[in-house]
C-alpha cells in the first residue's frame, strides 16, 4: 500500500479506523510477517465495526422516531452476537442496518455507508473484499492457513494489502463527516500523542435526537446541519494520567461484581464500566432491533 495514500487516510478517516491504520504504517507493521496481517485484519474489523456502530445507530434513531415499520433483517442470535461481536457479526449488523436505512432514510447519515456495501441491488467490490478479508484471519485462526516461510507471510500479507487497499477506497464518503464530542464541560483537554481529541459542541445539530443527554459522541457533517448519536457504543474515555482518547466499546461482559454492564475497550487499554441505569438502558434498546 502506497505510504502516501495510507497517511491520506489517517488524516481524514475517524479516530477508530485511523488508530488502527497507523498501526499498519508502524515499524512493526513494516516487515510482511504475523504482525503486519493482524494489523491489516485488525484495521478491517475497525472498518466493519465502525459502519455497524453507524448503522444501528441509525436504525435505533429511526426506531423512535416510531413512524416507519419493519425491522433490519438481522440474523435470529442478534443479541447473542451484540453481546460478544465478532469481526463477521460487524459486517452482518452494517450491511443489514444499511439495507433497511436505504429504503426508509436514504438522505439520512448513517445511509450514507450503503454505497460501501451495495451497488445498485449487488454487492459493492469493497464489502466483498471486507468478507474475504474476514475469511482469510478466521482461515489463519482455526488452523485452515498454516504459512510457515517468511515467503508464505509475504504472499499472504500481499493478498491482505489488496484487499484492505479496496476497502479504505470505499471508505471516500467519510470525508463529510466528523466525530465531535457533545460536552458542556470547558474545553482545553490534552492532546493526544498524534491524534487531537475530538473537536467539543456545546448543542447538538438540529433533529438530532439525544434523549436528555448531555454528553455523547456525535457524528455529524461537516456543514454541521446533520447529526447522529453514537452512545454508548462509541465514548470518549478518559484513562487516569492520559490524554483522553476515543475507544469502541467491544461487547458486552459480565460486571465483576458490580451492577450494570462492563466494556473493554477495543485492545487499546483500559476498560469503561457502566452502572449508569440510563445507559443501560440505552444499551438494551439495541437488543430490541
Amino acid at each position: 500500500m502506497n505510504p502516501d495514500f495510507l497517511d491520506d487516510l489517517i488524516d481524514f478517516l475517524p479516530y477508530p479506523i485511523a488508530s488502527a491504520l497507523a498501526l499498519v504504517g508502524s515499524e512493526g507493521g513494516m516487515d510482511a510477517g504475523r504482525a503486519r496481517f493482524e494489523f491489516m485484519a485488525e484495521a478491517g474489523e475497525a472498518v466493519a465495526r465502525f459502519l455497524a456502530i453507524v448503522g444501528l445507530c441509525g436504525c435505533r434513531e429511526l426506531g423512535v422516531a416510531g413512524d416507519v415499520e419493519g425491522r433490519p433483517a438481522f440474523p435470529a442470535d442478534f443479541v447473542r452476537n451484540f453481546r460478544a461481536p465478532a469481526f463477521g457479526a460487524w459486517i452482518v449488523f452494517g450491511r443489514e442496518a444499511c439495507r433497511w436505512l436505504r429504503e426508509r432514510a436514504p438522505d439520512g447519515i448513517a445511509a450514507a455507508g450503503a454505497g460501501f456495501f451495495f451497488k445498485k441491488n449487488s454487492q459493492a467490490k469493497t464489502a466483498a473484499a471486507l468478507e474475504s478479508l474476514c475469511a482469510l484471519r478466521n482461515k489463519l485462526e482455526h488452523g485452515g492457513l498454516k504459512p510457515k516461510h517468511r515467503a508464505d507471510w509475504a504472499q499472504l500479507c500481499g493478498k491482505t494489502d489488496e484487499l484492505l487497499e479496496e476497502i479504505l477506497r470505499g471508505l471516500d464518503f467519510l470525508q463529510d463527516y466528523e466525530l465531535v464530542l457533545l460536552d458542556q464541560a470547558p474545553a482545553g483537554a490534552k492532546r493526544g500523542a498524534f491524534f487531537a481529541v475530538l473537536p467539543r459542541v456545546a448543542a447538538p445539530p438540529e433533529g438530532c435526537a439525544l434523549g436528555g443527554k448531555e454528553r455523547a459522541v456525535l457524528l455529524r457533517d461537516r456543514a454541521a446541519t446533520r447529526g447522529l448519536d453514537l452512545d454508548p457504543l462509541l465514548v470518549l474515555e478518559q484513562m487516569p494520567g492520559k490524554a483522553p482518547d476515543l475507544y469502541f466499546y467491544n461487547g458486552r461482559s459480565a460486571s465483576r461484581g458490580e451492577p450494570g454492564v462492563c466494556y473493554s475497550a477495543c485492545r487499546q487499554g483500559g476498560s469503561y464500566t457502566c452502572t449508569i441505569d440510563e445507559t443501560l438502558a440505552a444499551v438494551q434498546r439495541f437488543e430490541q432491533l
